[in-house]
């Protein structure tokens, strides 16, 4: 009973820490609201970069048996859609698709001294130049 109680006050602190969010925003000067604009922007491409960077490493040593790892991945891209330029949409479109790639290649064995030093492409690079560019950095 008492566990009922505690998600009733979880529930009035979500909704009224909605209200809040929605009165401070109505309250925001413009300059103030592409400053959070781009402060989620700048949020979104780095969790986008974090997320990439770590299936690419996952993709180097290991095959893909689960195809739900592209999950949270797929889900950033969904929200790139939202409001980021084609161009930069097109680039995550492509790490992506490198990282599929990499799951197909046998897997890298990083004790052999040989395949340490062996370049990599770094994938995520092509995303954050375009991110760059869009931002305006």
């Amino acid at each position: 009973m008492a566990e009922a109680g505690k998600n009733n006050e979880c529930a009035e602190i979500d909704a009224w820490s909605e209200q809040f969010e929605c009165l401070y925003s109505a309250q925001r000067t413009p300059e103030q609201s592409v400053f959070h604009y781009d402060d989620a922007r700048h949020r979104l491409y780095g969790e986008f970069v974090e997320k990439a960077s770590k299936l690419f490493t996952d993709a180097l040593t290991h095959e893909l048996d689960d195809p739900s790892k592209f999950v949270h991945l797929y889900a950033l891209v969904g929200k790139l859609r939202l409001f980021a330029t084609a161009s930069v949409i097109s680039m995550a479109g492509e790490v992506m698709r490198l990282i599929v790639e990499t799951y197909k290649l046998p897997n890298r064995d990083f004790r052999n001294l040989k395949e340490r030093q062996e370049p990599d492409v770094d994938v995520v690079r092509v995303f954050s130049e375009a991110c760059r560019e869009e931002l305006h950095v």
